[in-house]
C-alpha cells in the first residue's frame, strides 16, 4: 500500500513527492529553545575551557540534562568549541591480560597540574592492564619513595600483584654509565614482595598507563581549576574524591576472567619494613658500624 501511495506521488508530483513531509521543520522532540540558552551561557561563562563530553556531566550534575551529542552540535553551531583531528590507528593493540592483578602497569606524568597556581607536582599512577582500575597521588617528583607510596597504596587496597610493568627509569633499574648492576631500593622490594618486573622496550608498549596520563592532563588539569586547588594537598584531595572515582567509574572493563590474581600479603610481610630505605652494613668487633661517615653504637 505504501508503495501504491508513493507511486500516486510520483505520478501526481514527481520526484519531489518522494521528500519528506517534515524536511526542513524543526523536529517536535526538539529541546526548548530557553534550555538551549542557559545551556549554550554556562559553556561560554562557567564551563568555557571544557569540552561536550564534560561538559554535559558537569551540567546534568547542576539541573541541565543535555545529551553530548546535542551538546556537541550546540556548540559547533555557537563556534564555541571545535573538534580535534581523529589519528587513524596504525597498528594492532595488544590485547590485555585476563585477570585482574596479573600485569599493572605503571608511571609517572609531569605536568603543570595546578596552572602556575601552585608547584609542580608528578602524578604516579599504578593501572591495571586487565581492567584500568588505577590507584594514583601527587607527589613532588618521581623518586622511589613516590613509587613505593603509590605501590603501599595499590597493596593495601588490592593485594600482592603478579608483575609491574614500567620504563627504565632509574628508580627501577641502575642507569650508571660504567658501573656494575646493582638492585635499587624499588627492586629489591619487589623481590620481597615476590612481584615480578617487566621493563617496557618503548613508550607505546605501556600505552594502558600513558593514554591514562593523556586522560588526566586535560580532565584532571579542569577539575582541579574548577576545584581552586592551590596545594598538593587539595590537589590530593580532588584526585581521590573526584576523578578516580569517576575514571573507575566510567572507564574501567570487564576483565575477560573472573578470577583475582592479587595474592594476600603474608604474615612475615612488613610493609613499613620493605617499603622504606634499606642499607646493609657490617658490624665491626666493637658492635659499631659506619654510615654516611659516621659510626654508630649498637
Amino acid at each position: 500500500r505504501q508503495v501504491r501511495r508513493l507511486q500516486r506521488r510520483l505520478e501526481a508530483g514527481g520526484d519531489a513527492a518522494v521528500i519528506h513531509g517534515l524536511r526542513g521543520r524543526p523536529s517536535n522532540r526538539r529541546h526548548k529553545e530557553s534550555l538551549r540558552r542557559r545551556v549554550v551561557e554556562a559553556c561560554r561563562d562557567a564551563l568555557a575551557a571544557l569540552g561536550p563530553t564534560m561538559a554535559s556531566e558537569k551540567l546534568a550534575a547542576s539541573g541541565l540534562a543535555v545529551p553530548k551529542e546535542t551538546l556537541r552540535r550546540w556548540l559547533l553551531e555557537e563556534a564555541l568549541w571545535q573538534p580535534s583531528r581523529q589519528r587513524e590507528k596504525h597498528r594492532q593493540r595488544r590485547e590485555r591480560r585476563p585477570c585482574f592483578g596479573e600485569l599493572v602497569q605503571a608511571d609517572g606524568s609531569e605536568h603543570d597540574w595546578l596552572e602556575g597556581r601552585g608547584p609542580r607536582m608528578t602524578l604516579i599512577v599504578f593501572i591495571d592492564d586487565a581492567t584500568s582500575k588505577v590507584v594514583a597521588r601527587f607527589h613532588p617528583a618521581e623518586t622511589t619513595a613516590a613509587y613505593m607510596d603509590v605501590l603501599g597504596r595499590w597493596l593495601r587496597k588490592h593485594g600482592r600483584l603478579v608483575a609491574l610493568y614500567t620504563d627504565h627509569d632509574s628508580v627501577f633499574v641502575n642507569n650508571t654509565p660504567g658501573c656494575k648492576a646493582a638492585q635499587t631500593q624499588f627492586s629489591r622490594a619487589l623481590e620481597e614482595l615476590d612481584v615480578g618486573w617487566i621493563p617496557a622496550g618503548s613508550p607505546q608498549a605501556k600505552g594502558r598507563v600513558e593514554r591514562f596520563n593523556g586522560t588526566a592532563q586535560n580532565r584532571l588539569v579542569k577539575e582541579l581549576h574548577m576545584a581552586g586547588a592551590r596545594t598538593m594537598e587539595e590537589a590530593n584531595g580532588v584526585l581521590e574524591k573526584v576523578f578516580l572515582p569517576w575514571f573507575n567509574r566510567r572507564c574501567t572493563v570487564r576483565p575477560a576472567s573472573p578470577n583475582d590474581a592479587h595474592r594476600p600479603l603474608g604474615p612475615s610481610m612488613n610493609l613499613a619494613a620493605i617499603l622504606c630505605h634499606q642499607e646493609s652494613r657490617h658490624v665491626a668487633n666493637d658492635y659499631t658500624i659506619r654510615f654516611e661517615n659516621r659510626v654508630y653504637q649498637i
